[in-house]
């Protein structure tokens, strides 16, 4: 449905009666878009990547009875940004992505640092979806723009989420 009222969105009948894609006409052309929208997604894509291997870890390393709700936080929020990646990989119609294995950030670093690190690198992703998201607006992608919106309000739950939890490490030590 979503796509349908795009499509029917994106075409106005001009002076002599044939019909004028409005996207072309804003923004020079279907292949100009989709190589603007290409660039966002693929960093989107990165970052998710870069940012459920570094939740996972964390989520692995906290495997102690006295850590069990930040292990089931992080949990969930390592399924919520896997299958932000599938979706990302099968709108680009790219291959999937390996999660890094480099530049995870070290198990001797305390809890609370790693939450905060975890923390910033959801506040990065949460930039970049704002970005797209306003991208998507401008090229008059509806469904993108509704799922990226969705998304948005999840990454934005798990950085306040990260956020408090740190806090709270901070408070109680």
């Amino acid at each position: 449905l979503f796509q349908l009222k795009s499509a029917m969105n994106s075409f106005a009948i001009d002076a002599s009666g044939r019909p004028r894609d409005r996207a072309t006409e804003v923004h020079g052309g279907p292949a100009r878009i989709h190589a603007a929208l290409s660039v966002h997604l693929e960093a989107l894509l990165s970052q998710a990547c870069a940012l459920e291997a570094e939740t996972r870890q964390l989520a692995h390393d906290l495997d102690q009875p006295l850590w069990l709700n930040e292990q089931e936080m992080l949990g969930h929020q390592s399924r919520e940004l896997s299958s932000l990646r599938q979706v990302l990989v099968a709108y680009i119609g790219g291959q999937a992505h390996e999660l890094p294995r480099a530049g995870l950030p070290r198990p001797g670093a305390s809890l609370e640092e790693r939450l905060q690190t975890l923390c910033e690198s959801n506040l990065a992703l949460l930039a970049s979806l704002r970005d797209t998201v306003v991208l998507c607006g401008d090229l008059e992608d509806t469904a993108l723009h509704a799922l990226m919106k969705s998304w948005l309000q999840d990454a934005d739950f798990r950085t306040w989420s990260l956020f408090e939890a740190s806090r709270s490490h901070r408070l109680w030590g």
